[in-house]
């Protein structure tokens, strides 16, 4: 096992008291922070890619990728904490993450969280975000678990004296005791001498996690400095990561043919997949897994009867949903195959005979979540068949905000701004046009308007309410006698120049009678013309 994959070496510093003081010589990289960090980058690019494929926003999803990676973290410890409340006695507790502690089916739950919040805003539909984030969901287990193996946690049950021996080694976990102070691993002379000198407080973890819980159940295991071999189901989990990984890329190629074909599909199958494959392969696994920290509820039952049950309940919701995602070939064959595990489990849990002792079990916390999950994700995945067939635009639908973050993309990466000034221009306008238009407000009298600037004025400045009176009168008066005044004075200047004008006008029709000689009349005229004639 290697717990630690590699150390940073540190000048010696004085940690402070609260952390237990002493000189920190090497700061140590653990197994399954490397295997974290590693999922995250490939979850990354394969949800990305993904994302780029299907038509969404590409750096939208990449910040609601990590906005969801650190609610997945949050989750993910948050329930670890809540089952398992008595290993923790400090603050510093619920941050020591680098040698694990965290709930895979937490993380799952903290994730969809985290993207119902980042896509409601977006105004993306969530179902469309997690067909192309689940495949890194698949691609943790893969990573994360060997971080798990590498660590000693999250062991299975003992394994029997006919397994194999190759599984025999690969279920062994040794026991180990790092000094965080010394940057080391201690042998047992070190580790006496550790804890010697009462006035110093060590920091040492002990491993492995299944090392230090079977040396309480099995005496011998002290003297052997191993664990007892167990069912490596680290390794399970993680070969369902990769199993689910590829039933994934299977269902994506199906949904693309079927989409190139013009039939129908709904955005969240891909999603659906895998929360019910996951559902009941966790929820087998959790059958031999044997570590305490997972934590166990509800009422205790016979396992032979429990166990079969919770697979029926499962294998009903498959047959009524998810097996439609097969064709009538392959169909028959799927339900069949849904319906005879639980009798085959039964058959094979079942005790020796009626008299035999039988050892009550409780479900676990992921075996309750997977079988709701399971449960829920088939019935909805027969809810998106019917609406695929029904209503296929909606189905389809990717969200009413992406046409606008495309947008909004492809104009960050031309160099423009976003929005357009010319956009902005006719938002504003529209919103003119469409408010109610005012009436301009009538001019309050002299008199209101000194009252507004009275009413106005500081408490201090007041002035008594008799001589207020007395001035607003005052005012009023002269304001109406320089009224009257200017009223006369227009009337004076108006008669002055109407009178003006008519002595004008006079004096040029004078003028122009002098000038203008006189033509003789018509008649006149007419006569002359006649005695013209008669000469």
């Amino acid at each position: 096992m290697h717990p630690i994959l590699f150390k940073i070496p540190l000048p010696h510093w004085n940690l402070p008291k609260f952390l237990g003081g002493g000189e920190l010589h090497a700061f140590p990289i653990y197994a399954y922070g490397v295997m974290l960090g590693l999922s995250l980058v490939v979850g990354w690019y394969i949800s990305l890619t993904m994302a780029k494929q299907d038509g969404l926003p590409r750096e939208t999803m990449a910040n609601n990728y990590v906005f969801t990676a650190i609610c997945a973290i949050v989750g993910a410890r948050v329930l670890y904490i809540l089952t398992n409340l008595s290993e923790f006695h400090s603050y510093k507790d619920y941050f020591a993450i680098r040698s694990g502690g965290l709930v895979a089916y937490g993380g799952f739950l903290g994730g969809f969280i985290g993207s119902w919040i980042y896509c409601n805003r977006k105004r993306v539909r969530l179902l469309a975000w997690a067909d192309v984030a689940v495949p890194s969901l698949a691609s943790g287990l893969l990573f994360t678990r060997i971080g798990c193996y590498l660590f000693g946690c999250d062991f299975g049950k003992p394994l029997t004296e006919k397994a194999p021996k190759w599984l025999q080694k690969l279920g062994t976990f040794p026991e180990w005791h790092y000094d965080h102070k010394a940057g080391k691993f201690l042998d047992e002379a070190g580790l006496r001498l550790a804890y010697a000198d009462p006035n110093v407080k060590p920091q040492i973890l002990s491993g492995s996690p299944a090392w230090v819980q079977h040396t309480e159940s099995f005496p011998q295991v002290r003297e052997l400095h191993h664990s007892m071999p167990v069912h490596p189901t680290q390794i399970y989990e993680s070969m369902t990561g990769l199993i689910l990984l590829g039933l994934l890329f299977w269902a994506r190629k199906s949904i693309k043919d079927r989409e190139a074909r013009g039939e129908t599909f709904f955005r969240g199958e891909m999603f659906l997949v895998f929360t019910f494959g996951y559902g009941v392969l966790r929820f087998l696994l959790e059958i031999v897994r044997d570590d305490a920290e997972r934590g166990t509820y509800g009422p205790h039952f016979e396992p032979h009867v429990i166990y079969p049950a919770a697979l029926m309940a499962l294998a009903l919701a498959f047959v009524f949903g998810l097996s439609n995602m097969f064709t009538e070939k392959f169909r028959v064959a799927a339900r069949s195959i849904a319906i005879l595990l639980p009798f085959a489990v039964f058959m094979m849990m079942r005790p020796a005979n009626k008299f035999a002792v039988v050892e009550m079990v409780q479900l676990s916390t992921s075996q309750w979540i997977a079988l709701l999950t399971g449960i829920a994700a088939a019935a909805y995945y027969r809810r998106g068949l019917d609406l695929a067939i029904t209503d296929p635009v909606r189905a389809q639908d990717l969200g009413s905000g992406v046409p606008e973050l495309l947008e909004m993309e492809a104009a960050l990466e031309r160099g423009e701004e976003w929005p357009p000034r010319g956009t902005e221009e006719e938002e504003e306008q529209t919103e003119e046009d469409e408010a109610p238009k005012k009436k301009p407000a009538a001019k309050k009298p002299a008199v209101e308007d000194d009252e507004d600037d009275e009413d106005e004025a500081p408490a201090s400045e007041k002035k008594p309410a008799a001589k207020k009176v007395e001035e607003k009168s005052t005012k009023a008066a002269k304001a109406n006698k320089d009224d009257e005044k200017a009223e006369t004075d227009q009337e004076i200047a108006e008669s002055a120049k109407d009178k003006a004008d008519d002595e004008k006008a006079a004096i040029s029709k004078e003028e122009a009678a002098k000038t203008t000689p006189e033509r003789p009349s018509a008649k006149v005229k007419a006569a002359d013309d006649e005695s013209e004639a008669s000469t």
